[in-house]
């Protein structure tokens, strides 16, 4: 059992589709921290200097970290239809006997 995690949203919540869980995990609407981006590259790689700087450009462009997301949220929708009706192996016999999940239930005792 787990109280909380800390995890990046879109990638804990294409884990949690595949498993069954979707319903099953809160997430926070509000994030505890922004955390930037870092692109590494090996000190080997060719034009090294020249790759920094184009990804730089790409990075601060505001069309484009628009359409990155536009994928982000493509692929969510993907995994969402691939997985529909995963139930993770534990609430299998208790699934279909009550529309609410643990999520659910702590939802409830929280905003009473």
């Amino acid at each position: 059992e787990v109280d909380f995690m800390l995890g990046s949203y879109y990638y804990q919540y294409a884990q949690l589709l595949e498993r069954g869980l979707n319903g099953y995990i809160v997430f926070s609407s509000h994030p505890l921290w922004k955390m930037p981006m870092f692109i590494a590259f090996s000190k080997n790689t060719a034009n090294k200097k020249y790759i920094h700087e184009y990804f730089r450009r790409i990075l601060e462009n505001d069309a484009f970290k628009q359409k990155v997301l536009e994928k982000i949220k493509q692929r969510l929708k993907e995994k969402e239809e691939a997985f529909a009706g995963a139930v993770p192996p534990m609430y299998v016999k208790t699934a279909n006997e009550n529309d609410t999940t643990p999520a659910d239930e702590r939802l409830k005792e929280e905003n009473k």
